[in-house]
């Protein structure tokens, strides 16, 4: 204690024996109470625990420091005026409350009990001050959470309000102001009678008292009346609630306006009524299906039709009845719709409990939950039968024939279009076939239209039979017909030639004589053609060249086929008669081998490739390129690729001393032989030459077809010391995948690529690319078509070491080639 003389403690003592007996001395010495004495407005005392709830020490407050010093600004001159009021005598005690302020700034709520006294023979007060720290916090969460909850209740949209057991307002919501039209304000303390209309008031009233006579919840529909005066349907919430003391303290309500809905029940009824209406009169058959496929709801109609009773119907599926098996494609619709969530329409045909038959438009619709799941699936089937009957016979008259049942002129000219778009989109050609029976009128003057009409019936017949699968036969009128050749080939004379062959065997069917009543009926036919490709030509000036050719087969005998282009005919003919001479040529010795030499980079010959040449009798030598292909058509490729070999293996045999390699090309369809392994050892065994001394050359193209294949046979014949080379690399599937499972010596060069590399920059960069790629994976590399220096130095320059070209030498005959590098 601050106690600075004898006098102090002389005068402290007697105020503490003459206070309440030492009840004084008590609290001066409570640990949990504040206590002062204040005189001259300075703390002339202090205890303990008043210093410890502003944080300063006794010698800091005694006599320097009064109550206005530890109090915050706003609360100081209510302070000052208590402390005045304690010192006269109309006041002599008091009790209040102020925040004070802390050594550390902080701010503590208190309450102070003073009442004056003496001290030292002057006036004094003493005063016992309170820490309100947890009060004032208690109070404040109290105040926040009534602002919240009025907050709370202003923020619900719904009208609310709350009444004492007397059934009077204590208070409402703001939404609840709005709604009737009243404030607060005017509502505290008043009844329903004071607000609402007598009906109205005595119906509130009495839903109020049945609420307190029977504590708890009620809910009811009423009408109010509200602040625009209009009469609204509404539903009352209400719920009692208690007192502390846990007696009825009155209720709270909650208004919820549900005039809107009650229109919307009632429109929805109203329509119910006119749905019902509807679904039992109409004639269209309606059904409800579950997730099952099973029926949930059936109208008459669905009854009538079927011929089944809805108590029958209900509960079962579709293909549950005789017959159902028609239903099975059904059913997957209906599964459908569950599944993806989107409507169905179809045409469905269909048969009663009798037998009857039916053809139904139906739509399938899902029907959603608020969750967005389909629940059920609602059918609807509108009969057309009639209607279909109607549609088909109309759609048989408009473009069919009804004599022969073909397509007629307007079903063939939508026909033909669409092979022209079909012919532009693949790059194939097609072909219109104008057909016309000779001498039709003199068989119909002679023998009667009777004979006539079942004779054109039989020439339908045959010509569909001649026809290939997705052609179109027509007949456009009389004796004349069409057919229409899609997807035939890219190349204009393949095309005509696949063309003449169906004309040929139409020309044989129609020649047979033909029993029709009792009489021996012949036909001949002429046949005009006009190929097509793509959109260029018109479907008019194709029928027009088409004709004009058929009048060319007439003029030249009749019985014949013509081409509309008299230069594709001529060539027609020239294949045909190529591939005739083809067949005879192995036969008559007519092939012969031509080797062009390869060279290293210091021009010595390492080897040549056989090229096979046609000696023609009357043609002279003709290139590979011109037979080559009619070759693999016609089935003679692979004689000719075993004759190739064969000579191979013997020239190999002459000139094995040289040590020369000859390489050979090999044709998908030799390669692809089961036995091709075997025929090249057997070729090897016969002429007694050494493996290494055949270099086979392989395309790309023969790996297409199955890998694994042709990696097994390329292994087979590696094994046995043959080489193996890839030709025209860089020009088809190239990629290192495979290349790295191909059991390879050597990657050739194509001539596309070399052709030109001295001014074409990404051709260097592709050749470049090659010889790094060969280099990695071990592989010499050979480029043909070396034809000037310039392009033998680039290939040097980036490391290409082998060449072949005109260069280094034209391909010559064996005995040329033999005088001109065998001795080098």
């Amino acid at each position: 204690m601050a106690i600075q003389s004898p006098e102090f403690s002389e005068a402290l003592t007697k105020l503490l024996v003459r206070e309440a007996d030492g009840l004084l001395l008590g609290l001066l010495r409570n640990e949990l109470i504040g206590v002062y004495i204040l005189q001259d407005d300075l703390f002339r005392y202090v205890n303990s625990r008043f210093c410890e709830m502003f944080g300063y020490s006794q010698e800091a407050l005694c006599g320097k420091m009064g109550p206005v010093d530890l109090t915050a600004p706003e609360h100081r001159q209510l302070v000052a005026r208590e402390i005045g009021l304690r010192l006269s005598e109309a006041s002599p005690s008091s009790r209040y409350s102020f925040e004070g302020l802390k050594r550390d700034g902080g701010r503590l709520p208190v309450e102070v009990l003073g009442y004056r006294t003496e001290f030292d023979g002057r006036p004094a007060i003493i005063g016992i001050m309170l820490d309100n720290s947890e009060r004032y916090r208690a109070e404040r969460k109290v105040a926040e959470q009534l602002h919240f909850t009025s907050q709370l209740i202003d923020a619900i949209p719904n009208p609310v309000f709350y009444k004492d057991e007397k059934g009077r307002y204590l208070g409402c919501n703001r939404a609840f102001e709005k709604y009737l039209g009243c404030t607060r304000e005017s509502l505290l303390g008043k009844s329903v009678y004071d607000l609402s209309p007598r009906e109205l008031a005595d119906r509130y009233h009495a839903a109020d008292q049945a609420l307190f006579d029977v504590p708890g919840v009620q809910t009811y529909e009423a009408r109010v009346q509200t602040a625009e005066g209009d009469r609204r349907d509404v539903v009352f919430y209400k719920a009692t609630f208690d007192k502390t003391d846990a007696s009825l303290g009155g209720l709270v309500g909650v208004i919820l306006d549900i005039t809107e809905r009650k229109r919307m029940e009632e429109e929805l009824a109203r329509r119910e009524q006119e749905y019902r209406t509807f679904v039992e009169n109409t004639h269209d058959v309606i059904v409800r299906f579950d997730r099952d496929c099973r029926r949930v709801y059936v109208n008459p109609a669905t009854c009538a039709m079927s011929g089944v009773e809805a108590a029958v119907l209900l509960g079962k599926k579709p293909s549950e009845f005789p017959g159902g098996a028609n239903f099975l494609e059904f059913e997957s619709r209906i599964r459908g719709v569950f599944e993806t969530g989107k409507g169905d329409e179809f045409e469905f045909n269909w048969k009663g409990a009798d037998g009857k038959g039916f053809c139904s438009h139906v739509r399938l619709t899902p029907e959603c939950a608020p969750s967005g799941n389909v629940v059920t699936v609602l059918c609807v089937g509108h009969d057309i039968t009639v209607l279909n009957d109607q549609r088909s016979e109309i759609h048989q008259m408009a473009f069919y024939d009804s004599l022969t049942m073909l397509p007629n002129r307007r079903l063939m000219t939508d026909r033909l279009q669409q092979a022209l778009d079909a012919s532009a989109r693949s790059g194939k050609q097609g072909a219109l076939l104008f057909i016309d029976l000779d001498n039709f009128k003199t068989l119909n003057d002679t023998l009667g239209h009777d004979i006539g009409d079942l004779l054109l019936q039989e020439v339908a017949k045959q010509l569909v039979s001649c026809a290939r699968e997705g052609d179109t036969v027509a007949r456009i009128g009389g004796d004349e017909f069409v057919m229409v050749l899609e997807n035939l080939s890219e190349h204009p004379v393949e095309a005509a030639a696949i063309v003449k062959g169906i004309g040929e065997k139409v020309i044989a069917s129609l020649g047979k004589p033909f029993h029709l009543g009792g009489h021996h009926v012949g036909s001949t036919p002429s046949i005009g053609v006009a190929l097509f490709r793509g959109h260029g030509q018109k479907i008019e000036e194709l029928f027009k060249r088409a004709d004009i050719a058929m009048y060319q087969a007439k003029k030249s005998g009749r019985n014949s086929l013509r081409f509309f282009d008299p230069g594709m005919q001529e060539r027609v003919n020239a294949r045909a008669t190529l591939e005739s001479q083809l067949k005879n040529a192995l036969e008559h010795r007519q092939f012969r081998l031509h080797y062009q030499v390869q060279v290293d980079e210091a021009g010595c010959p390492v080897g040549a490739e056989a090229l096979i040449r046609w000696l023609h009798p009357e043609m002279g030598i003709i290139q590979p390129a011109n037979f080559i292909a009619l070759a693999e058509e016609s089935g003679l490729m692979l004689p000719i690729g075993q004759w190739v070999l064969e000579e191979a293996c013997r020239r190999i045999g002459f000139w094995r001393k040289s040590r020369l390699v000859v390489s050979v090309n090999v044709s998908a369809t030799q390669f692809r032989q089961n036995d091709f392994v075997q025929q090249v050892k057997s070729a090897i065994s016969r002429h007694g030459i050494p493996p290494s001394l055949l270099k086979l050359e392989l395309t790309e193209s023969l790996f297409l077809e199955s890998m694994k294949d042709a990696v097994a046979k390329m292994e087979a014949l590696k094994e046995y010391g043959v080489l193996l080379s890839l030709d025209d690399f860089g020009t088809g599937y190239s990629s290192l995948g495979y290349l790295k499972r191909l059991p390879l010596d050597q990657i050739k060069i194509d001539r596309l690529f070399v052709r030109d590399i001295a001014t074409d920059r990404q051709d260097r960069s592709i050749v470049r690319a090659i010889v790094s790629m060969a280099e990695n994976l071990g592989l010499n590399v050979i480029a043909e078509g070396v034809e000037n220096g310039e392009q033998r130095r680039l290939l040097t320059e980036m490391a290409c070491r082998h060449f072949q070209g005109d260069l280094f030498g034209i391909p010559l005959a064996a005995e040329e080639f033999e005088r001109s590098y065998i001795s080098c």
